[in-house]
């Protein structure tokens, strides 16, 4: 099959952070190639200081459109599955196909379109990233807490099985799903998060301004990032080192800025606010990329965005020590690890990279020989392999995707 319609809804497609730029990325890629995609994003608790400022660009190939918010936001992708079902079905009634397959990456959305499939006959891709009840209600502590856990994981666990095929980032996600939910592991496909390594790599070997010795941070403040665990080490070291740390991120700075005045960090934290189109120019002012992270469903199955840009750049990474870092990476070898919210582990691990050169080229050029393989095209490849061979199927007599072979 030489083009596909792809219908895409993706809620997170406009978010600064690391999932919207996986969702763009993959976008970004297709568009180059034969098919035809039709972005759905709707704007959902994005504030006004929080929007992606980047540029899309509508043509042949691709069209874009940002949804308006419907309230209550617990109904609001229920609504918008059920006009895409309905929009879906009168089409069919017309005798028109207007999409090969559907790709969704909203749990709530997919359960209404998987639901009413038999009618509007697309099959559906299910982007499944993470275990909602557990990054909402990690420790319940009441029955209403313990009840919305488990109507969450209840409809995981349908929009999962029903689904046509499931994404999950890493092989490890892939057999937790199947172990969870009693899934079937022929419909999971693991599909990671990638990095444009031509764009991160280009400007490795520049000369930095910075005389200190640079740690950095990247990405959200949110709660499975332990930026507690990163100020604490700091300041473990501030008297023993000339250290500073650029911290930057498009999360509302303030509450880390209050706990740096509380640390006494004033003078060795510089805190950015930096689009990610200039990520590779900022990564190059940092001797070394620190990703402290808590113990979390996520963290334990799913390796981060940054993990992937700091190795493109060929910097020496040093990373808490989750189940998934350990099953893909060899400590001291692709990365350096520390106990997780270990502050004086973590302060540790920094010292030693200060004081060794040697051991920070070699980190830096052997995570970046691993991450060559996670390139934004051959993710991309992957995607579109596995949207084609869902629509290729002919299985057995009764395979249930028989019917859903592309024309």
């Amino acid at each position: 099959m030489s083009s596909m319609k792809i219908f895409a809804f993706s809620p997170s497609y406009l978010s600064v952070r690391g999932n919207g730029v996986h969702e763009r990325s993959i976008v970004k890629r297709l568009m180059v190639t034969d098919h035809f995609l039709f972005i759905a994003a709707p704007r959902v608790l994005l504030l006004p200081s929080k929007k992606f400022t980047g540029t899309f660009r509508e043509g042949r190939k691709v069209r874009f459109l940002s949804l308006p918010v419907i309230r209550p936001l617990i109904l609001f992708d229920f609504i918008y599955g059920l006009l895409f079902s309905i929009m879906f079905l009168f089409y069919q009634l017309l005798g028109k196909k207007p999409f090969d397959v559907i790709y969704v990456r909203d749990l709530s959305a997919a359960l209404v379109l998987i639901s009413l499939r038999r009618w509007h006959k697309i099959p559906v891709v299910l982007k499944f990233v993470s275990f909602t009840a557990d990054e909402y209600f990690p420790f319940p502590r009441n029955v209403t807490a313990h009840m919305a856990s488990w109507i969450i994981s209840m409809m995981e666990k349908v929009a999962i099985i029903k689904s046509d095929k499931v994404l999950v980032p890493t092989d490890l996600f892939k057999v937790e799903l199947m172990s969870r939910y009693s899934v079937s592991g022929t419909k999971i496909v693991p599909l990671s998060s990638g990095v444009d390594i031509k764009e991160f790599s280009s400007s490795v070997g520049s000369k930095r301004t910075s005389s200190s010795f640079t740690i950095g941070y990247f990405g959200s403040l949110s709660y499975l990032n332990d930026i507690d665990c990163l100020l604490k080490a700091l300041q473990l070291l501030k008297f023993k080192v000339n250290i500073k740390l650029i911290l930057s991120t498009q999360s509302d700075p303030l509450e880390v800025k209050q706990k740096i005045e509380m640390y006494h960090l004033e003078g060795l934290v510089e805190v950015r606010s930096t689009p990610h189109n200039l990520m590779p120019k900022l990564m190059n002012e940092v001797d070394v990329v620190v990703i402290p992270r808590r113990r979390l469903s996520s963290t334990d199955l799913v390796l981060p965005l940054k993990l992937w840009e700091a190795g493109a750049a060929k910097k020496p990474v040093i990373i808490a020590r989750t189940r998934i870092v350990e099953h893909e990476l060899k400590d001291k070898v692709h990365v350096l690890m520390y106990e997780p919210e270990n502050p004086e582990d973590l302060a540790a691990k920094i010292l030693q990279l200060y004081k060794d050169e040697t051991l920070r080229t070699n980190l830096g050029v052997t995570l970046f020989e691993y991450v060559k393989d996670y390139d934004w095209s051959v993710i991309t490849s992957r995607l579109r392999n596995t949207l084609i061979q869902l629509l290729n199927y002919r299985g057995a007599p009764n395979g249930s995707n028989a019917h859903f072979k592309s024309e």
